[in-house]
């Protein structure tokens, strides 16, 4: 699925880490200049207890609004209690 969804929507993306947090930095081919200073934070479905697929998420968004999306891999409740997952979301932010 994330083939295809590649192929329908080419990004660029890469790991990276903001914060000490494991993030997904996903980029459109080309970001027009009014776009170039915005960046959406992708926060992932799973209520904060499973990883769902960001990146089919994050690769279109990127892709047809043409900015910088950031998909944040927050510690999950199973692994870290409340109120880990939020605190990583506001470091990344």
């Amino acid at each position: 699925m994330i083939t295809n969804a590649r192929q329908l929507y080419p990004v660029k993306d890469e790991s990276q880490t903001i914060a000490g947090i494991p993030v997904r930095v996903f980029l459109p081919p080309s970001i027009p200049a009014t776009k170039r200073n915005r960046v959406l934070i992708n926060l992932h479905g799973g209520g904060f207890n499973v990883y769902a697929s960001s990146f089919l998420e994050s690769i279109p968004i990127a892709n047809l609004t043409g900015t910088k999306v950031i998909s944040v891999y927050y510690r999950l409740a199973s692994q870290a209690p409340f109120p880990a997952a939020v605190d990583d979301v506001v470091a990344v932010y």
